[in-house]
């Protein structure tokens, strides 16, 4: 990740990537955003390929769920490998 002079932003130029910003409120809950520039996977036949580009595009992050009943809420399909 660098510093782009020219377009005032940062820019991925090369490799993997992770960014996260995680907030915790007076009581001490947590909140945490993040994105994956390109996606999180290797494979270009999955749908997380380039699923988390456009949300670098456009400069938004994802949420982060941490408490495990959050997570069930908002997660997909159970993996097992």
């Amino acid at each position: 990740l660098t510093y782009d002079t020219r377009l005032k932003s940062p820019r991925v130029n090369a490799g993997d990537s992770f960014i996260m910003l995680t907030n915790w409120d007076r009581q001490g809950k947590v909140s945490s955003q993040s994105v994956v520039p390109y996606g999180s996977s290797n494979n270009p036949d999955s749908p997380h390929y380039s699923d988390q580009a456009p949300l670098v595009a456009d400069r938004r992050f994802k949420n982060v769920h941490f408490e495990w009943n959050d997570a069930l809420a908002h997660g997909g399909v159970p993996y097992r490998p």
